[in-house]
């Protein structure tokens, strides 16, 4: 199983860069992933590269940041506002990044394809 995996354009090339190596999370995946595409969301909407999980963390907010900041690619009050009011969040470690020299289209990948909040499986 596969998912596509709803990222803001500027995250999606830190990601691609190598400057962000977490990706956060207020949830995850709750089947086995073989490999995860990252749609970046408008004014992109295309699926511009993809990844493999190394690991993910499930810790509280603090935790997480103390764990992952230094290669977040974002700031403490970013975090922090994305975490408010949760107990636990996730971080993925991500790992094997391809970025696609020209930019898919995710109908490609799911006839179906609805930009999601979040994520998507997909086969």
């Amino acid at each position: 199983m596969n998912a596509i995996l709803s990222v803001k354009p500027e995250y999606a090339t830190k990601i691609l860069t190598g400057e962000k190596l977490y990706e956060y999370r207020k949830t995850v995946f709750s089947r086995p992933i073989e490999k995860v595409y990252i749609y970046a969301s408008s004014p992109v909407c295309m699926i511009v590269g993809e990844f493999q999980i190394d690991h993910i963390l499930k810790e509280s907010p603090k935790t997480l940041w103390d764990i992952t900041h230094s290669e977040s690619g974002v700031n403490k009050a970013f975090f922090l506002r994305y975490f408010k009011g949760k107990p636990l969040g996730y971080a993925i470690r991500l790992k094997e990044v391809v970025a696609y020299s020209v930019p898919i289209s995710p109908f490609r990948l799911r006839e179906d394809f609805k930009a999601p909040q979040n994520y998507i499986y997909v086969e």
